[in-house]
């Protein structure tokens, strides 16, 4: 009798625990699944933010331009500082334009070169200097415009900027613009850059043979980077690939060296406010240790090759100039890729 007795109360005592299991187990149960509906709920909200105050559309989802990059814009120009601007449509033209990314969330420096040669909306001025309005044209031609040569510099960046992001634009934190000569005067800095030749260039000099890896002495990096209509095709397009491969191999070397040496960011950046006009994106002159700090960061991060936006050429029969027109799907894609999230 005791032994049944015993039996039934242990019985009893199995069912109350289970039930306190099942209890418990409901009860976690539905913490989770409420975490979990509020983590999804904070999902949405936060996409459904993004949609709201989205800079950029594509196929219906919206993307937010970043604020933890850093952007910088080389100009390279035609206009030789020594000569006077002589009227607000004599600043030269913009022959190199590579927009510089740097993300130091994922530790990464991308490139985007620019073809001078893109058919874009650019600002221009009249004869007296007053805002003639926005028109197409050629994006290196953005730089003619201004009455000095910060002034070509800010209408530079602001033609490159709505050319990537539209009216609303893109943000570029940075300048860094310089006579195309400039190039010598770097190569010289870096103590020559390597670079292969991609096609026979002997005309131009000996050394250039198709295939030859040479280390540019500073007269070479400049007709290496410059020359155009003597060499090749006469393209500008091909003019690009050179620059491409200068600016690659030239970005290596500057990591190498600043790696080596903890003092050559700062003779690098003292040179080259020497020999550039480096502006903030309000166009005061940048700050020197901003730059500093970067190439510093810079030095361990993966540089990536540089991107072009290929666009289709023609040439223009009536003013027989050749116009780049870049298919407005695939600037969108490289701002998201880059600069969005």
């Amino acid at each position: 009798m005791k032994n049944k007795h015993r039996q039934h109360v242990n019985g009893m005592i199995a069912l109350v625990a289970a039930a306190v299991l099942i209890v418990a187990g409901l009860i976690v149960w539905d913490r989770l699944e409420r975490q979990q509906d509020e983590e999804n709920e904070a999902k949405a909200n936060a996409a459904h933010s993004v949609e709201m105050n989205a800079d950029f559309y594509r196929d219906g989802v919206g993307y937010r331009l970043r604020r933890d990059v850093d952007t910088i814009l080389l100009i390279g120009h035609d206009k030789n500082p020594e000569e006077n601007i002589a009227n607000f449509r004599d600043g030269g033209q913009a022959d190199f334009l590579l927009l510089l990314v740097v993300d130091n969330q994922n530790e990464t420096v991308s490139m985007l070169q620019i073809d001078r040669d893109t058919m874009t909306r650019v600002h221009t001025v009249g004869d007296t200097g007053r805002d003639a309005g926005g028109k197409e044209m050629q994006i290196c031609l953005a730089h003619a415009y201004g009455s000095n040569l910060v002034k070509n510099d800010m209408n530079t960046v602001r033609a490159v900027s709505e050319f990537l992001g539209g009216e609303r634009g893109i943000r570029i934190d940075h300048s860094v613009s310089m006579y195309m000569d400039g190039i010598s005067r770097i190569n010289h800095l870096l103590g020559g850059v390597e670079v292969t030749i991609p096609e026979d260039m002997t005309n131009l000099d000996a050394d250039f043979v198709a295939g030859a890896t040479i280390t540019l002495t500073d007269e070479q990096a400049f007709d290496f980077c410059h020359a155009r209509k003597s060499v090749g095709d006469g393209k500008n397009y091909s003019r690009m690939q050179r620059q491409k491969i200068f600016m690659e191999s030239a970005a290596k070397t500057v990591q190498k060296r600043v790696r080596a040496s903890g003092t050559f960011a700062n003779t690098l950046v003292d040179s080259m406010m020497e020999l550039t006009n480096m502006m903030d994106t309000s166009g005061r002159e940048a700050n020197k240790g901003w730059f500093i700090n970067q190439l510093k960061k810079a030095a361990t991060y993966n540089v990536r090759q540089p991107d072009i936006l290929d666009g289709v050429r023609t040439t223009n029969p009536l003013t027989e100039y050749v116009e780049c027109r870049v298919d407005p799907a695939d600037v969108l894609d490289w701002v998201i890729g880059h600069l969005c999230y």
